[in-house]
């Protein structure tokens, strides 16, 4: 995780948490998916992902996904279409 990924996270955190009547506060839930996130951003297999992080499917990390930063398509063209890709 990048430092800059970090003091994002917690400038947004604070902003979020100080909105409302109710404060935000950090829970081992809350820890952990912005750990799963992370590993997720970080291009970490999923099935290994799974694996550590005790989900008995790969339909238990739907949720975390949606947070993750959405992939540039393009950095992947060559992959699929079977063109060889330095590694």
């Amino acid at each position: 995780m990048t430092a800059t990924w970090s003091l994002r996270l917690v400038i947004q955190f604070r902003c979020c948490a100080n909105v409302g009547a109710a404060r935000v506060r950090a829970t081992v839930s809350r820890l952990r998916t912005t750990w799963i996130v992370a590993q997720i951003d970080n291009g970490l297999p999923l099935q290994v992902l799974k694996t550590i992080g005790g989900f008995t499917s790969a339909s238990g990390l739907d949720m975390h996904l949606a947070y993750a930063k959405t992939p540039n398509m393009d950095d992947y063209i060559g992959l699929i279409i079977g063109e060889e890709v330095a590694r």
